[in-house]
């Protein structure tokens, strides 16, 4: 048997560890740097992106975190968020109508 190839989706989350100083920057992993502090769990050097403040973390960040799902998988999941969302649209579309229709017998009690 010969294995074809197939499609995957990628999808990539990356949670970042804001700055405590500034509050804007990101705090990175000093690559140049091989300091590690030997504690339990073992910290690393990052620096803030914004203002350069120094802090030591048990994480290297940004962490990235991937996972994948076949093609198939995804377009089915995909096709069942389009099909709610048509769904949802029909819904809002008759309490328009019903809307609309009270406030013209609203109206038509107004010019009596």
């Amino acid at each position: 048997m010969k294995l074809e190839p197939r499609v995957v989706r990628l999808i990539t989350t990356i949670t970042e560890y804001q700055c405590d100083d500034c509050k804007e920057g990101a705090m990175v992993r000093d690559s140049g740097c091989g300091d590690i502090q030997l504690t339990s769990p073992p910290k690393f050097k990052h620096i803030c992106t914004q203002c350069g403040s120094v802090d030591w973390l048990s994480g290297a960040y940004p962490l990235f975190k991937h996972t994948h799902t076949l093609s198939d998988e995804a377009s089915e999941g995909g096709a069942e968020r389009i099909r709610k969302l048509e769904q949802t649209v029909l819904n809002m579309e008759k309490q328009i109508e019903r809307l609309s229709q009270d406030v013209q017998s609203a109206k038509s009690g107004w010019s009596q």
